[in-house]
């Protein structure tokens, strides 16, 4: 088939405006009309510039990642080529690896996992390690820890217990805009402790949409005068029925949610909303007066209750869907496994310093749950102010002339959605039941193995006689706690030393088909292999830095630090850490700095927590892009939010979460982690420690 010349083209293009032009207008088309088909001509000829833009756009998009992966190694080059010191012979082969390995993170041309085995490739072929020792670098106590801890979080969300406690929390809490804001954040920082911060968000975001997806029907049939009702629906949104007032504009977009069509935009405007006066269906959603859906502000604009509640809308939407996203982000912090950067600070401390005390999971758990609490409170006050409350609203409601401010929204359409939800988990099983008992037993355990302040139950236990240190880690514990979670059954009829009748699901000798707690096919289909990976990456990229001397030498580079206040320093470090994070993911910023600001510490007679601690909280506060965290991501894709909401809002919560970490740094961690003087085993040979001149 020839190619169309410019004229079959023109033709074409003709042919399409004339039937798209309404044939009513006959040969004399009014002015309208002219408009219309003048605007069809320029839709047509973008939407063919849109159509020959396309394949050159589809190969940009499918070469460009080749492109990065193949010339990065080429234009790093000169790296490992010209830079020498006689000091440190590998000190280029580590720089080259790690800065390749950080554009392949930040650009993402290759997967994030199967970049973090380049060091298996780089490091023995550049003669910085060996292969027997990066590979043991994968593996090590602390990445068994983070395995076990990934296990019982798979066994928690193998038997919707994390939903159901999500679930109650919300209706403990209430249903008014504010506590409802509370609740989830309250719900998603709690989970995100002891579950991944992806499980939690899309968990907790799927639960705040369909809440918001009830609110906005609540409206709709308000606006067309339909009834309001604080039942929660059968389903999670219900469908147009015709003659029950509800209906469809014609500009609304309709989205694919879960498989289902919804709407998800209000009319542009709200002239012509009718609504009789004095309907009893509208208490508490309109102020009284609230027949008066006119009003208009001096601008000319609609500036009626229903227009004003349908910003409220938007802003709630806003304020949950950024609410949880910020505290699923922030409640790994907690705990010592929440999170990949706490187990990287763990690792780095007992690699970098072996003949330190380390990091336990109860002193980091005193620390890390108070500062949790506090970035949550203070953040829910900042997120209720600016989404909740409009601090402008009683002005706007001045110049339209209303007697009354309006009214928040009822709250029980929300509490309606949420306990039909938890409703829908039944009653509370046996399985439940024993899973939530054994994550309670692992936290007393893993608290209680060394405290500091008495000795812990793994004295009891033999311990190494050069560094006093149990043979028993925290490792041993959650590990010993998942072993159980294989072999106990389910239901209380299936255990072998229950006599009598048996139930449903159990064999007649009582010793059960019933399925246990945990089994390796759930592990192997829900548990997240690829980032014990990612972090065994940077374990080992530590160990590289660390024996190459590249450390020692980013450290001496920093030493013009020295002249700040000890507090200056650790809060430039933070701030540095928390811009980074927002392109490149917490586990690599963490990998990256927590072996530089180690080797900083000990040139400027720091204690190394002091650093290494606001390092790896920040790489925790990515709250500015939609690329920068998971949690980010799915809120993103709900629509409800957009790039320069999460801008706007994310900065100035950056700023704050950085001086909540910079007070708590200088009040309760000095006494936890002994902060206030420089150890001694941070200068023993074999350390962190570098020789200045």
């Amino acid at each position: 088939m020839r190619r169309g010349t410019s004229t079959d083209r023109v033709d074409l293009l003709e042919e399409t405006t004339q039937d798209a032009v309404p044939a009513k207008y006959g040969t004399h088309e009014p002015e309208g009309a002219a408009v219309h088909k003048t605007d069809l001509i320029s839709a047509s000829c973008c939407r063919r510039c849109s159509i020959r833009s396309e394949p050159i756009m589809r190969h940009v998009r499918s070469w460009w990642k080749s492109a990065v992966v193949i010339l990065t190694p080429v234009l790093l080059l000169p790296i490992l080529l010209l830079w020498k010191d006689q000091s440190y012979p590998n000190i280029s082969s580590a720089a080259y690896i790690i800065m390749l390995m950080a554009v392949y993170w930040i650009t993402e041309a290759i997967p994030l996992v199967v970049t973090s085995l380049l060091p298996l490739i780089l490091l023995p072929a550049l003669g910085v390690l060996t292969a027997k020792l990066a590979a043991v670098r994968y593996l090590t106590d602390t990445n068994m820890l983070f395995l076990g801890g990934l296990m019982m979080a798979v066994a928690i969300e193998k038997w919707d217990l994390h939903r159901r406690i999500a679930l109650r929390l919300l209706l403990l809490v209430g249903s008014r805009p504010r506590w409802l804001l509370l609740g989830f954040m309250l719900s998603s920082s709690f989970l995100s402790m002891w579950i991944s911060n992806t499980a939690t968000a899309a968990m907790m975001l799927s639960i705040a949409h369909a809440v918001l997806q009830e609110l906005k029907e609540r409206l709709e049939e308000v606006r067309l005068g339909g009834e309001e009702t604080d039942e929660a629906p059968p389903t999670q949104t219900q469908p147009a029925e015709q003659g029950q007032g509800r209906r469809t504009s014609p500009h609304d977009t309709l989205v694919p949610v879960g498989g289902v069509e919804m709407t998800t935009s209000f009319s542009d405007s709200v002239e012509g909303a009718l609504v009789p006066p004095g309907d009893s269906h509208l208490d508490g959603v309109l102020p009284p007066g609230g027949s008066n859906l006119g009003g208009t502000a001096r601008n000319g604009k609609p500036c009626g209750p229903l227009e004003a509640y349908k910003g409220t809308f938007d802003r709630l939407s806003k304020g949950l869907m950024l609410g949880v996203t910020y505290s699923a982000n922030v409640g790994g912090i907690g705990t010592l496994t929440g999170t990949g950067p706490n187990l990287l600070l763990r690792e780095n401390a007992v690699s970098l310093f072996p003949d330190g005390p380390g990091i336990s999971y109860g002193s980091w758990f005193l620390f890390g749950v108070p500062m949790v609490v506090l970035i949550t409170f203070c953040s829910w006050l900042y997120l209720s102010a600016l989404f909740c409350d409009d601090s402008f609203q009683w002005c706007k409601w001045k110049l339209c002339k209303m007697q009354t401010p309006p009214h928040s929204f009822s709250g029980g359409f929300a509490r309606g959605v949420i306990q039909h939800q938890y409703n829908a988990l039944g009653p509370i099983r046996w399985a439940e039941v024993l899973v939530l008992l054994f994550q309670l037993v692992l936290i007393i355990l893993w608290v209680l193995r060394d405290p500091k302040v008495f000795p812990g139950w793994s004295s009891l236990f033999k311990t190494n006689s050069k560094t006093n240190e149990s043979y028993v880690s925290d490792a041993t514990i959650v590990l010993f706690v998942v072993f159980l979670l294989f072999i106990i059954p389910s239901q209380p009829c299936c255990h072998p030393f229950r006599r009598g009748s048996v139930g449903p699901g159990c064999s007649l000798n009582g010793v059960g088909s019933s399925p246990k707690l945990l089994d390796w096919d759930t592990v192997q289909r829900k548990l997240p292999w690829n980032v014990v990976i990612l972090l065994g990456a940077g374990f080992v990229l530590a160990e590289a830095s660390k024996v190459s001397g590249l450390t020692c030498w980013l450290g001496s580079k920093l030493l013009g630090l020295q002249s700040l206040p000890q507090v200056s320093i650790a809060l430039v470090i933070t701030i540095l850490v928390a811009t980074v994070t927002e392109v490149l993911s917490n586990t690599a910023t963490a990998t990256l700095f927590l072996p530089v600001v180690a080797s900083l510490a000990v040139s400027l007679q720091l204690h190394p927590l002091y650093l290494m601690i606001p390092v790896t909280v920040a790489s925790s506060f990515a709250f500015m892009l939609p690329i920068a965290t998971p949690p980010n991501a799915i809120a993103f894709s709900y629509k409800y939010i957009k790039v320069f909401d999460m801008v706007r809002t994310g900065f100035l919560m950056n700023i704050f979460t950085i001086l909540v970490v910079t007070m708590v740094l200088n009040t309760i961690a000095i006494p936890i982690f002994d902060l206030g003087v420089f150890p001694e085993w941070a200068n023993k040979t074999g350390n962190a420690s570098c020789v200045t001149s």
